[in-house]
Order: C-alpha cells, then structure tokens, then sequence
C-alpha cells in the first residue's frame, strides 16, 4: 500500500519533532556533562550498527533478511517499515512462547512459557526504546553510510585485493564485497567508528 503526499508529510513531520525533541532533552534536561551524553549517543550507535551487521550474516534469517536490507536503508519510509517489521517478528516470537501447546513434553517448556510472560512487558518497552529513541539516533548514520556503500557500489572503477595464505593464493574485488554485504558494510561503518569515538570521549573524561 503507497502512502499519499499527506500521509509522507505527516510521517516526515512526526520524526523531525521527535528528532526536535530527543536533542532538547539530550541538551536541557540529560543529566551528567555533555561527555557522557554524546558517549551516550555513540554507543546506541555502535552497539546496534554492529550488532545488527552481525545478526544480519547469519544464515538463520535467510528468509527475512530483506527486512535487514530495509532496516538500514536511507529511504526514510523503507527504514520506518522495516523497523516495524523487525518488531513484528520480535513480538511474533514472544506470542509463540506465550501460548500454551496441548501437551508440554517437559517442565522446561512450562518454564519457557512462563518466562516469555514475563518477557512480553519488557519486549513492549524495548519496542517503545527502539522506535524513540534507537530508530531516530540511527537514521542519520545509516543515511551517511549509505552515501559511502553506495558511492563504492556504483563506481566505475574497482580495487581487486590479493591474500596469500601459505601456498594459496585468492582474489577479491572490493567492490563486490560491499556490494554484496550492504548491510555489514554500513554496520561497520557506523558501529565502529560511533564505538571507538566513544572509548576516546571516555579515555578523556578519566584521564584529562
């Protein structure tokens, strides 16, 4: 379903005065110096850029990978949806552990049961955590390494790197390796940036 012009101003809108709003918090009311909250920043950045450039390699999400694709995309809309869905799943999995089956073959399973009970309240406050606060924080990176992935995607020119290991030789283009990995790629770029500026800001708050 494509939304209207309306509707596009109206989500454009809505995420422009929670960004309006995130910075008058971080700025006027955030407690601590201004050290520690833009480490704050920097770490939701680092820990989910690279956490979500890992989760996104493993095989076990081969069918819903696309939803990794969209979560990192920097059309806005796109990025909307596929956190959305990405939460869906999240809840999805929680509602699977929650129904009771027929049968129980073990005490285990009944104790599963009953600790996704009491997962379900902290799954809906990380829902309301990941769209406040993580999706707005992450959108600008993702849009700036984007720009990056995209900008060695399309190039015309390419870079072929040569590994020697022993008596083997192997070949590969750099080119086709971020082609390949778009969502690993802009995870690294990101997360690991965001984590080592935020070790940097820390080494100086201790020792300067």
């Amino acid at each position: 379903m494509s939304l209207s012009r309306v509707q596009k101003a109206a989500i454009i809108a809505l995420v422009l005065i929670v960004l309006i709003g995130e910075g008058a918090i971080l700025v006027y009311w955030g407690h601590g110096d201004w050290q520690k909250r833009v480490s704050f920043v920097l770490d939701i950045i680092g820990f989910y850029g690279i956490g979500l450039g890992f989760v996104s390699h493993s095989e076990a999400f081969g069918e819903v990978k696309f939803i990794f694709k969209e979560m990192t995309s920097p059309n806005l809309f796109s990025f909307i949806g596929g956190n959305l869905k990405f939460l869906g799943v999240v809840f999805l999995v929680s509602s699977l552990g929650v129904r009771p089956g027929k049968t129980m073959p073990s005490v285990v399973t009944s104790l599963g049961g009953c600790l996704f009970i009491f997962l379900v309240p902290l799954t809906l406050l990380y829902s309301i955590f990941h769209i406040l606060v993580i999706m707005p924080i992450t959108y600008a990176s993702y849009v700036l390494a984007s720009a990056l992935v995209e900008s060695v995607q399309y190039s015309d020119r390419d870079e072929i790197a040569e590994v020697t290991d022993g008596a083997t030789r192997s070949k590969f283009s750099i080119r086709q390796i971020v082609a390949n990995n778009p969502v690993e790629a802009k995870g690294f770029l990101i997360g690991l940036p965001a984590a080592i500026l935020s070790l940097v800001i820390q080494f100086g708050e201790r020792f300067f």
